[in-house]
């Protein structure tokens, strides 16, 4: 074998061994490339999976802002609702005690008017019975704008019952008197009282 032969072999494996070099460093290269590229995706993904969960969690507490405001505006609408029906039915309340507290002066101040109207008309009788001890009653009075009734006298030369009624408004007052009329014209009342329903003699 010739110089020029062994000098040409011993290029031919220098040329293998560089390409081997060379083919190995590309790979190194492209590897490293590959991983630099999955680091950047990964670290890409992390960003957008934290971007995520910033994005979650701020839509988080704003829903949670949300149904707080939700609750707050239903708890103050329920409050709203309930102090006005409180304040209407203290309302009807006090317009039904005011009603009720009316119709009873209205009822006094009748009731004491038909009172007034019977013990009027008592008076009437006697002193008609004074003037006359055979005054019988039975008549009606007028007393300003209202009336009242005498009623027939029952008993005797020796003592007489007088009986008046006064109505004023459907409230109606019964008056009965006993009256000694032994020492007549002068009387003594034995009995002047308000009654119910009046009594038989």
């Amino acid at each position: 074998m010739t110089k020029i032969q062994r000098f040409q072999r011993k290029r031919a494996k220098q040329r293998k061994t560089e390409t081997r070099n060379y083919a190995k460093l590309d790979s190194r290269f492209r590897g490293n490339d590959k991983g630099d590229r999955n680091d950047k995706g990964a670290n890409d993904k992390g960003a957008t999976f934290g971007k995520f969960c910033v994005v979650s969690r701020s839509s988080f507490a704003s829903f949670r802002a949300s149904s707080h405001r939700e609750d707050d505006g239903f708890v103050a609408l329920t409050s709203v609702i309930i102090i006005n029906a409180f304040i209407v039915v203290l309302f009807i309340g006090m317009f039904f005690s005011a009603t009720e507290q009316i119709e009873r002066a209205d009822d006094r101040e009748f009731s004491t008017r038909a009172l007034g109207l019977a013990n009027s008309c008592a008076e009437v009788a006697l002193n008609e019975l004074k003037n006359d001890l055979a005054y019988t009653g039975n008549e009606i009075v007028t007393v300003g704008a209202y009336s009242c009734n005498i009623l027939e006298l029952d008993g005797t030369d020796m003592a007489k019952v007088i009986k008046t009624t006064g109505a004023v408004n459907g409230y109606t007052k019964r008056v009965q008197i006993e009256v000694d009329t032994f020492a007549h014209p002068y009387l003594e009342i034995i009995d002047w009282r308000v009654v119910s329903e009046f009594a038989d003699m």
